[in-house]
């Protein structure tokens, strides 16, 4: 026990071994060391895993091989510690801002200051096109991590954005994200198996709209959420939607009417069920409202539950329109 081995593809270290009266049937459970999957447990049977190698074991160095440090590189030491773990105990001190590789402007300190001081982060980013959502939603993903509020993420995006948020999160944050469709999902069943669910394996998740309506897509996610409702722990930690207007309840004549969708199989329905379940749900959507969206823009705040922002929101809509600032576009016209 306690060797480190590789399986499956993955990192783990031996946490039981139990010996079978017979040969070639030792069960052996694992323990991932993996980043962002530490407490995930595997049992399989050693002598018939494929691939399985036992790693070389290291050690850590002597204390007194080269003497002691000097006070220079001693106070450096203490105070990378107390740099790294003063987000435990301090609420408004950020890590993100420090470890992320971008230049950040003042009003994108705005929404990870706020989910950081709220018990459940329910957040709306309507910037401006090109004001950095993206990075927001960055900031805010990176400091739950690094706080241990959050494990597992996923960011449901436009089929186009699937890559550029990957990259974008591995080269500002150094966020490692899988973009996960069918081509994927099918690597995952080679690697894993049959039974394999590329949600369960990748704890940091893209998927776009277009494949997650899919049925494919549904069948997987069916296998992972509860069916009963919200449970410990979490599925999901933390969900990123971009172009939020797109998962909106549909209208009714949509869902309803001669030659709707059928109300279960709604988009709409599809993608709130995935809020839903979730511990946290962050929206995120351009400010730039399509004729075509206009109307479901503003059914967006639907994901934020509770308290008394969604009728607020409403009221203030109603004043913009009574000031003629907000117009209802009609059939046919042009923004």
């Amino acid at each position: 026990m306690g060797d480190l081995v590789d399986v499956r593809g993955r990192k783990w270290v031996v946490g039981d071994v139990d010996p079978a009266p017979t040969e070639q049937s030792t069960l052996v459970t694992l323990q991932s060391v993996e980043v962002g999957e530490y407490g995930r447990s595997l049992d399989v049977i050693w002598e018939v895993e494929p691939g399985r190698r036992v790693l070389p074991s290291g050690s850590l160095p002597q204390v007194n091989e080269r003497g002691f440090d000097p006070p220079g590189r001693l106070a450096a030491f203490l105070d990378a510690v107390r740099w790294s773990a003063v987000t435990s105990a301090d609420m408004k001190t950020l890590q993100a801002p420090f470890r992320s590789g971008v230049a950040i402007e003042d009003y994108q300190l705005e929404p990870v200051s706020r989910a950081v001081g709220a018990p459940r982060v329910n957040l709306l980013l309507a910037d401006d096109v090109g004001l950095g959502k993206t990075i927001e939603a960055g900031l805010v993903a990176q400091e739950l991590l690094l706080r241990h509020r959050a494990r597992r993420i996923l960011i449901v995006c436009p089929a186009g954005l699937t890559v550029k948020w990957r990259d974008e999160m591995s080269e500002k944050f150094g966020l490692d994200f899988t973009v996960i469709d069918s081509e994927r999902s099918a690597q995952v069943r080679r690697d894993f198996g049959s039974a394999a669910n590329p949600f369960q394996v990748f704890p940091l998740a893209i998927v776009s709209l277009p494949w997650l309506r899919g049925p494919k897509a549904q069948r997987l996610l069916d296998e992972v959420l509860p069916a009963t409702g919200q449970t410990l722990p979490r599925t999901f930690d933390l969900l990123i939607i971009d172009e939020a207007h797109h998962v909106a309840p549909a209208a009714p004549q949509q869902v309803c009417g001669t030659g709707g969708l059928p109300r279960d199989r709604s988009p709409a329905k599809m993608h709130a069920k995935v809020a839903v379940a979730d511990r946290r749900a962050l929206l995120v959507s351009s400010a730039n409202l399509t004729q075509s969206g206009v109307k479901t823009n503003m059914e967006a705040g639907v994901l934020i539950r509770g308290g008394t922002a969604p009728e607020r929101a409403a009221e203030h809509v109603q004043q913009l329109i009574a000031a003629g600032v907000l117009v209802r576009l009609l059939p046919g016209e042009s923004g």
